[in-house]
């Protein structure tokens, strides 16, 4: 297990112990202040050594005027995310590693605005019109992250367009060309 501090503050998420020099007091910030985010990202590795992000749970930091953490409301996690913070933490996430934010559970997903549900691989095939070896074959070759439940695999719909748009996925017969 990997736990994992980061400090989200004015659109940029830094590591918590870089930003936060200070011990920071216990405190509820004001409703209408500008806040931080004190978020605390769980990471577990499977039998297989496949890094899955699951859990997340954040905080409200409040900030001074000059925009620096001065406390943080430990007693009240938040349970909704703006907009903006969720873009910011997910962006995060999948820049830290992609294939974790994949393996990734349906609640952590949904607090970070991707509520989807993931499905078997075959449901997901015949959703996005893609031949199911295609996804098999990237699936057993970890160009495709999965969701491992038993023999099944299942895979949100969206890391299936994140695979294409990285060019992880090969549908012409034969072996893929190599890129130089």
């Amino acid at each position: 297990m990997l736990v994992t501090t980061l400090a989200v503050l004015h659109g940029q998420v830094a590591d918590a112990e870089e930003e936060v020099c200070e011990s920071l007091r216990v405190t509820v910030p004001l409703p209408d202040g500008p806040r931080g985010l004190l978020v605390t990202l769980v990471s577990i590795e499977d039998a297989a050594f496949h890094l899955a992000y699951t859990a997340l749970v954040a905080y409200a930091l409040a900030l001074d005027s000059e925009g620096r953490p001065t406390g943080v409301d430990l007693l009240h996690p938040l349970t909704k995310l703006t907009p903006n913070e969720q873009v910011v933490v997910r962006t995060a996430l999948v820049r830290q590693s992609w294939g974790a934010w994949a393996r990734a559970p349906q609640h952590l997903r949904a607090l970070l605005g991707r509520p989807d549900p993931p499905v078997l691989l075959a449901d997901a095939a015949r959703q996005l019109g893609t031949p199911l070896p295609t996804l098999a074959n990237a699936a057993v070759g970890e160009r495709l992250p999965t969701i491992r439940a038993g023999d099944r695999h299942l895979v949100y719909l969206v890391t299936v367009v994140e695979a294409q748009d990285r060019g992880l996925l090969h549908f012409q017969r034969g072996r893929p060309r190599r890129h130089p």
